[in-house]
């Protein structure tokens, strides 16, 4: 028999799997744009390129050579542009540790409980007559870290008519553990 609550609440432990793979694309993109600056460096030292490349550009003796730095430079700004994408995922990732999601069966509802900005606090209840369907998903850090997002539908009726709605628990640990204990 279901307890009459299921209480899911947002931990560390929860976020650790996304916070991985966004440390993973900052080192990652880290270690290309420093390949990149070797290389550059050693074409520069080839070529006996002095100053910078729109000099070099605007003065250019050998076409591949242009091209391979505008190919490197380019490669260098995608990976400062990754590398900035991903310390705001990850900095916005612990907003989803303060998230909790109620599950009260007794009083058929589901109230979800979250922190939007650091002094704006949500609460959305609503209605819930049947939980339908419960998904997991997971990317590979959050298999390796045991965590992934729960996706749950249910039915709330009402006296017009019935309504199939839908919840997203990003960030959750031990989220098998959940599904079993939802349905």
């Amino acid at each position: 028999m279901k307890a009459s609550k299921l209480i899911i609440k947002g931990s560390f432990a929860g976020i650790s799997g996304d916070l991985a793979r966004h440390i993973f694309v900052i080192i990652a993109n880290i270690v290309i744009s420093i390949v990149c600056k070797i290389y550059k460096n050693s074409l520069y030292e080839k070529h006996d390129i002095k100053g910078n490349f729109l000099e070099h550009l605007l003065t250019f003796d050998e076409l591949s050579v242009v091209i391979k730095l505008a190919v490197v430079n380019l490669i260098v700004v995608i990976a400062y542009i990754l590398i900035i994408s991903a310390i705001f995922r990850a900095i916005n990732t612990f907003y989803y540790i303060p998230r909790n999601v109620i599950i009260d069966y007794e009083n058929g509802k589901i109230i979800d409980k979250s922190h939007s900005f650091f002094l704006i606090k949500n609460t959305d209840e609503n209605k819930c007559n049947e939980i339908i369907n419960v998904n997991i998903e997971q990317s590979l850090f959050q298999r390796i870290f045991n965590t992934g997002t729960i996706y749950v539908e249910y039915v709330a009726n009402t006296k017009v008519d019935s309504q199939l709605r839908h919840l997203e628990i990003p960030c959750i640990s031990k989220p098998f553990m959940q599904k079993n204990k939802l349905i």
